[in-house]
């Protein structure tokens, strides 16, 4: 069981973001984050105009927490052919820990993103979204990402109960023990 805690469900949020507000297209910030991969976070592209740059989205996760994990899905929508897809990318946590870049083949499914650290207490997560897939089509003026989701470390397993008796009663039992050393941290 692991729970995404770059969904709105559980109270992430958009924090800030740069680029082009298609909000009113059913495209907004919010696209990124909303749990389907059918709304995206739609912007225009860094070269629209020429020499806009990056965009980035901030999201506020809905817990501080030692992230494990992010994956993206670098899919276009908001009627933007796939040249729109997100290709080069950073994420942000307290610095930047992963970088690289999709291809076609990764469209329209999660990709998990290699984190080079994971340092704990984040509550922010921060997508740099660098270049569209291609600068034909649709990519020559929007770039579009699918979805992004971000799961904290796993923590660890609790210590086993110690001294567990059980003492049988009439239609019933009694059961004691003493909590383990190790309760497993705190996500």
């Amino acid at each position: 069981l692991r729970r995404n805690l770059a969904s709105p469900a559980g109270g992430a949020s958009i924090d800030s973001f740069t680029g082009l507000d298609y909000t009113a297209f059913g495209c907004g910030p919010g696209g990124l984050i909303d749990g389907t991969q059918g709304v995206v976070w739609g912007s225009n592209s860094p070269n629209n105009p020429p020499g806009s740059g990056p965009k980035q989205v901030v999201v506020e996760l809905s817990a501080t927490a030692t992230v494990g994990t992010v994956e993206i899905d670098p899919g276009a929508g908001c009627g933007d052919d796939d040249s729109a897809s997100l290709r080069q990318y950073e994420v942000h946590v307290s610095a930047k820990v992963a970088e690289g870049s999709f291809s076609a083949a990764d469209n329209h499914r999660f990709n998990a993103v290699t984190l080079t650290s994971k340092p704990a207490g984040t509550r922010y997560v921060k997508l740099i979204a660098k270049s569209s897939q291609s600068n034909s089509g649709s990519g020559q003026f929007f770039m579009d990402v699918a979805e992004m989701k971000v799961f904290a470390e796993p923590s660890a397993l609790p210590g086993a109960p110690t001294g567990v008796t059980a003492t049988a009663g009439d239609g019933q039992a009694t059961v004691s023990w003493s909590a383990p050393a190790s309760t497993g941290g705190s996500a």
